[in-house]
């Protein structure tokens, strides 16, 4: 199992992955939406729960792409998610067993 902590910190990642992925966001962006105030622990504690950094994640390492994304639109009409405040504009992270 994991520490309330470990467990909170992993839905972070999660749910920035999945803002890396389908927005045009920079890595400080997400940083901020999933809760964390300095993007650098952002980045370290990224790469040590998923092996891969920010940038790798995304396909691109640090550029954004020239055209919008096409859920940029979407997702910046949602209010960013904040440290104790429900995300529901994100999809639900996938059960896993343990």
């Amino acid at each position: 199992g994991y520490t309330p902590h470990q467990y909170l910190n992993r839905v972070r990642v999660a749910r920035a992955g999945w803002l890396l992925r389908f927005t045009d966001r920079t890595v400080a962006q997400v940083a901020r939406d999933v809760g964390f105030r300095q993007s650098s622990r952002f980045i370290q504690l990224y790469k040590a729960i998923t092996g891969r950094t920010p940038g790798q994640e995304r396909g691109y390492a640090g550029t954004r792409p020239s055209t919008p994304s096409r859920w940029s639109a979407w997702t910046q009409s949602r209010k960013p998610c904040r440290y104790n405040s429900p995300c529901s504009r994100l999809p639900a992270l996938p059960s896993t067993s343990r």
